[in-house]
């Protein structure tokens, strides 16, 4: 039957009663008529529909069922058989009973709060102001919490009832929960207004569109769980996880904690689960309180910090809970203090960072790459951000290149089953004075130290990447970048690294890195200086040296050769030299055990020293090496010109050092055929005047002699 407000008193309104009743018989419809028209209920009354084709109707401006005329009391839609329509309106309750399916239309707002008392079979509504019995329920559009009071959300699932809610919306204020043991579920979204909190204490499952949680959210119960659904979340309210889950199963949406949002753990029983191909980013900020055991980020999963904080604060993890990819972008990043576990962060795939470097020295933290295979893109490929702090690689007995804290920072590694497992490069740009034997007029202005875990002999090409900013712009000449080398330093002591290959580098500009690397450094045993040039020990630090330097021979062969020296390259009149093999000058290979072949040809020990260096002298200084058998220098008279003079450009002190105490092998004068000269005819200095028409001869400033000279040619000694 129809509820009617119609006072009319003229013959003709008689007319319009009659037939309304005849045509509303049918309808059975709620019809508010007019400005004047009012209903009152208590919160626990109740307008019952009972036919399926009922409906709420407004007529001339009545306007029951409207934001600004809430239905009070109880709105039961009770409909037996087929279908029922729920209206989109305004209740205080609603309430659905009967056997036909509810279709609930878009707009249907639920303002209700607390009431004290019910008529029997409404009970329910004291729990929820929605809820649902009876026959199966269909959504459309939203479906709205909207009340300024309290409000607990009727669990709606497809697991529980064959249905989810298609866009639920909260507003009003009002904090909206989800009960312990409740599931909701959104088949497209879900979205709160800022100031209405989330209490999830149940379970919430969101669907395929993008939700944006503007208000707050909590949980509160170790099985409060959000399940996320192929649609993004987007938090932008604070989100705090006292004791429950934020699970994103594979090919769920990304989960955003907006700029505004900050992510709490608040314990143990906090929980992220992210797996594979799913994606978490952090604008805001998050903070775990718990152990660490609380975090899992599958392998290929992504969490992205992209804040514009200065720093923005990058959570720590466990070795046994790390990221999966971590990607750091849009400003600098700094590791965070954990507060119950470490401040290191693991990561069992790949890492980016872009737009800013990433802290790990102010937390005291290891950022650790656990993939053997993974990558590290600083700027997308190009770009200069750093890894300010310790950075550690796992490796393996594979070849390999290891992409450390910057782009052009690197360990390249053979096959070896003796390689490391593990090595860590702590890296401070700016910061070189921390190194005990820095050389502020001379050296890059960066601190770097590397570890690693080998126990056995293993060898590797090191690569540092460099700012002009440290150092280069300000260095006096002769000090250049083409001139940077690596020093091994253990406190103030410090010696160069060679290994007779050629050091490569890049030169710095602007911001753009530099870099320098050179391979085939081994390992050595002690950290104790000197342990051998071409070793370097685990926990030293790494200087790198600009300027004229020591070269060292590490072969027996002629001066002129490259595979000589340390650097695989000959040294310049602005360097030292010392000697620890048979060195020989003037003579044609193949002599005393080295090869010959093509003439004119460096490698093959047959370039004339006159063709190298012209004029020029050899070596700043040279130094005959002690302790090293058949250290020497011999000077012959077979192919350079019969004038030439060897010589050195040291001219302020003692330029020729021989302090090799060993006696030559061979008689004096030398008369050994040079078919048949063995390095252990030599130690100490000999020029032959046997094995050519020219006279050999060796000029310098002033010689230091502790052990033997041997003169068949002329020794001009002074300017």
């Amino acid at each position: 039957m129809n509820f009617k407000l119609l006072l009319k008193t003229s013959a003709l309104a008689v007319c319009f009663i009659s037939f309304f009743a005849l045509s509303d018989a049918t309808a059975q419809n709620f019809i508010s008529d007019g400005a004047t028209a009012d209903y009152n209920a208590t919160c626990g009354a109740v307008i019952r529909m009972k036919s399926n084709s009922s409906a709420i109707q407004n007529i001339n401006t009545a306007n029951l069922g409207s934001s600004a005329n809430v239905i009070p009391g109880v709105v039961d839609w009770a409909g037996n058989g087929g279908a029922q329509t729920v209206q989109g309106l305004y209740y205080s309750l609603l309430y659905t009973s009967g056997s036909s399916t509810k279709n609930v239309e878009d707009g249907v707002f639920v303002m209700g709060g607390a009431c004290a008392t019910f008529l029997p079979g409404y009970d329910d509504l004291a729990t929820y102001p929605y809820y649902a019995t009876g026959g199966d329920r269909t959504y459309a559009g939203t479906f709205t919490y909207g009340s300024s009071d309290p409000q607990n959300i009727f669990p709606e699932t497809t697991g529980s009832s064959g249905t989810d809610y298609n866009i639920l919306a909260l507003t009003g204020g009002g904090t909206k929960t989800i009960l312990g043991a409740d599931d909701v579920g959104t088949a497209v979204n879900i979205d709160s207004d800022a100031g209405t909190t989330l209490a999830v204490v149940g379970e919430l499952y969101t669907g395929t569109g993008t939700s944006t949680l503007d208000g707050d959210v909590e949980f509160n119960d170790v099985n409060a769980e959000l399940i996320v659904g192929t649609g993004p979340v987007d938090f932008n309210g604070d989100v705090d996880v006292n004791s429950g889950t934020i699970s994103a199963a594979t090919g769920a949406g990304e989960v955003t904690i907006g700029a505004t949002s900050t992510l709490t753990l608040g314990g143990d029983d906090s929980i992220l689960d992210f797996a594979d191909n799913t994606n978490l980013t952090i604008t805001g900020d998050i903070i775990n309180s718990g152990n660490g055991l609380n975090l899992f980020f599958a392998c290929l999963s992504t969490v992205t910090y992209d804040g514009t904080q200065n720093p923005q604060l990058v959570m720590p993890t466990l070795t046994s809970n790390p990221y999966g990819n971590l990607v750091l972008t849009g400003g600098a990043k700094r590791g965070d203090a954990a507060s119950n576990y470490a401040n290191d962060v693991f990561l069992c795939n790949n890492f980016a960072l872009t737009g800013g470097n990433f802290d790990m020295f102010t937390n005291t933290g290891t950022l650790t790459m656990q993939a053997v295979a993974g990558t590290a893109i600083y700027g997308g490929g190009p770009g200069n951000e750093e890894v300010v702090g310790s950075m550690a690689r796992t490796m393996d007995a594979a070849a390999g290149s290891y992409t450390f804290n910057n782009r052009n920072t690197t360990i390249d590694l053979d096959a070896d089953a003796n390689n490391p497992t593990l090595a860590t490069i702590e890296m401070r740009p700016g910061q070189g004075s921390s190194m005990g034997a820095w050389d502020g007029a001379r050296d890059v202005n960066r601190s770097v130290n590397l570890t690693h875990n080998a126990a056995n002999d293993f060898d590797m090409e090191l690569a540092v990447g460099y700012l002009f900013s440290e150092g280069p712009g300000a260095w006096a000449a002769p000090n250049t970048q083409a001139s940077i080398r690596f020093h091994e330093g253990n406190g103030p002591d410090d010696e160069k690294i060679g290994t007779g290959q050629v050091y490569n580098r890049t030169a710095a500009a602007g911001a753009d890195l530099g870099q320098v690397s050179l391979a085939g450094i081994l390992r050595a045993a002690a950290q104790a200086l000197p342990n051998d040039i071409d070793r370097f020990a685990s926990g030293n630090d790494v200087i790198l040296r600009a300027g004229p330097t020591t070269f060292y021979t590490v072969d027996d062969g002629r001066w002129t050769n490259p595979n000589t020296w340390d650097e695989g390259t000959q040294p310049s009149s602005l360097d030292d030299t010392e000697l620890r093999h048979m060195v020989y000058v003037g003579i044609d290979g193949p002599f005393a055990g080295t090869i010959g072949g093509a003439d004119n040809t460096a490698a093959n020990n047959t370039l004339a020293e006159s063709d190298h260096y012209g004029t020029d002298a050899a070596a700043r200084t040279i130094n005959i090496a002690s302790g090293y058998a058949n250290a020497s220098l011999v000077i012959g008279n077979e192919d350079n010109p019969a004038s030439y003079i060897f010589s050195t450009s040291f001219a302020s002190g003692s330029s020729f050092l021989n302090n090799n105490t060993n006696a030559p092998g061979a008689a004096f004068p030398y008369a050994i055929a040079k078919a048949s000269a063995a390095k252990a005819n030599f130690n100490g200095l000999w020029l032959i005047n046997s094995l050519g028409a020219g006279t050999p001869g060796f000029g310098t400033y002033q010689i230091e002699n502790t052990g033997t000279i041997n003169n068949e040619g002329v020794i001009e000694v002074g300017e």
